[in-house]
């Protein structure tokens, strides 16, 4: 546990904090993290929203005021007096407010070129109509960071990507060694030293559980036959790639395998990695009916976008003990086997 109290540390204990005598200077680094340790990482991460400039709405942020502790006008108004947030200017303005379509149109209206990022064609509105573009945000409160308030921010966010860097590469090493529940329990840490952590409802406190590592034990054993010329020495990697996908809950596995990787023929790397996680989430939801004492399951397709091979077993029942393998061997579809198990109440 001692990687892991290195790794996290404790959080600050989150309170209304103090306003600094003068704002941090761009030109002193070491100031810079003196400073940083004044904020609890919910300031720090809420101050990060205005790097660019942001449309203040206190409705849509009364989210963050529980991770703040404080209102989040209170919180905007100790930033101005630290002299980490202003007033955001007539651009900023318009960019937070504005989607690139409304931005589009406005351009259209005055005749002048919409084609380009947003950033470019908001330039363009203010240098043509400064007093129109002011009467459009008339009504809009947004802030940005000033240089030292960006200087933190910007701080604050390379060292999140820094210690979840580590955490990642470390959760690997350790699922490549067979040790699941200690990668788990990397996971878990990381989770709940954020402000917001992943997952509706989910309980850090009380992962990894039983299930989530039987689950990763599943996928660490997963051999689909769908992947049919997948060489021996390839089945760790895709194997290893899915069970990271699992564990931090990503789109994307592929950082995780080898260069040169082979993979299968009929699928693409991140498609086969997807077929690992489905084929051991599928062992692991029958393993889960069995002890309910659900006994018939039904299996779900695509509908329409089914190959026609997965199309001959969408909606069919199945005594649980008798479930065809899932993805589907046969299955042609470049996205893979989409089928899903579902109880069957009949």
């Amino acid at each position: 546990m001692k990687f892991l109290s290195f790794l996290f540390g404790k959080k600050p204990i989150d309170q209304t904090p103090s306003v600094p005598d003068s704002p941090a200077s761009d030109s002193a680094p070491a100031v810079r993290a003196h400073e940083a340790r004044k904020w609890s990482d919910a300031h720090l991460k809420f101050l990060a929203g205005f790097i660019n400039g942001a449309e203040y709405r206190p409705d849509e942020r009364s989210y963050w005021a529980d991770a703040l502790r404080q209102p989040t006008g209170k919180a905007i108004q100790v930033f101005v007096e630290a002299g980490l947030l202003s007033s955001a200017p007539l651009a900023a303005k318009l960019e937070s407010a504005l989607k690139a379509t409304e931005i589009k149109a406005l351009l259209r209206e005055r005749g002048l070129p919409s084609s380009g990022r947003k950033a470019e064609g908001v330039a363009r509105l203010v240098a043509a109509d400064p007093a129109g573009m002011e009467a459009k945000v008339a009504g809009v409160v947004a802030y940005v960071c000033t240089d030292s308030g960006r200087a933190l921010a910007q701080g604050y966010l390379a060292r999140e990507e820094e210690r979840k860097t580590l955490a990642r590469r470390r959760s690997f090493e350790l699922l490549r060694a067979g040790n699941l529940r200690q990668a788990a329990l990397i996971v878990a840490e990381y989770e709940r030293a954020q402000v917001f952590p992943r997952g509706v409802g989910v309980d850090w406190n009380q992962r990894p559980s039983s299930e989530d590592l039987r689950q990763l034990q599943a996928i660490l054993e997963a051999k689909p036959a769908l992947l049919r010329d997948v060489a021996s020495a390839d089945w760790p990697a895709l194997q290893l790639a899915a069970a990271m996908v699992e564990l931090w809950g990503e789109r994307s596995g592929r950082e995780w395998l080898p260069e040169g990787f082979v993979g299968a023929s009929n699928l693409d790397p991140e498609t086969a990695i997807r077929m690992v996680l489905f084929a051991g989430g599928h062992r692991a939801k029958l393993e889960q009916y069995r002890q309910s004492g659900c006994n018939r399951v039904e299996i779900s397709g695509c509908g329409d976008g089914s190959c026609p091979a997965c199309r001959k077993i969408s909606g069919k029942k199945y005594r649980v003990s008798q479930v065809p393998e899932l993805p589907h061997p046969e299955c042609t579809h470049e996205l893979g086997c989409r089928c899903m198990i579902l109880p069957a109440f009949d």
